[in-house]
């Protein structure tokens, strides 16, 4: 979701996340005051939006404090001890509100890459393209370029192997019904 983010983060060591280690072993216990610590595990165990949301809470955290990690933070251990002193620090009702924001664009940008897969999918159908060599060489070098849409990128998605959504209008998982 963030290039630049990600970049600093293999410069300095960190791109496997051990620094968030702590919130998603114990889905964020200690960055969180009681009361907010309840309200999110609410949020998280109804599956709002999709039920690895708590990825998206994560990188709420993250992308809120991007500018001090990418400017400032230039060791695994400056950004452990940053993170870990966030704790008990961190505005939960921004953070939901990043994270649903994050959520939104994220499945927006695998519907398009999805939607540009099927409609080249589409032209690589047409007769048209398959008497010129030199577009149809096009089409299938700009399919070729898309990303693959994983299985697990699905999932955070809310959606499964069709495409159907997992989730109802409100965001929240249909319980005790078959999808």
């Amino acid at each position: 979701m963030d290039p630049r983010l990600y970049a600093h983060l293999e410069r300095t060591e960190s791109f496997n996340l051990f620094f968030c280690f702590r919130w998603l072993l114990i889905w964020f216990k200690r960055e969180f005051g009681w009361d907010d610590i309840m309200r999110l595990w609410e949020v998280l165990w109804t599956d709002h939006l999709n039920r690895e949301f708590h990825l998206f809470v994560a990188l709420a955290i993250l992308d809120k404090h991007r500018n001090v990690i990418m400017d400032h933070l230039t060791q695994f251990d400056e950004i452990l001890k940053y993170i870990n002193d966030l704790a008990q620090n961190i505005d939960l009702e921004e953070t939901l509100q990043c994270a649903e924001i994050l959520h939104v664009q994220f499945r927006r940008r695998v519907e398009a890459v999805e939607k540009r897969r099927k409609e080249l999918d589409e032209e690589l159908s047409k007769r048209a393209v398959w008497t010129n060599e030199e577009k149809r060489r096009n089409v299938e070098e700009e399919k070729a370029r898309l990303p693959i849409i994983s299985e697990g990128l699905r999932e955070l998605m809310g959606v499964d192997e069709t495409g159907k959504g997992k989730t109802v209008e409100n965001g929240l998982r249909r319980r005790g019904t078959k999808e």
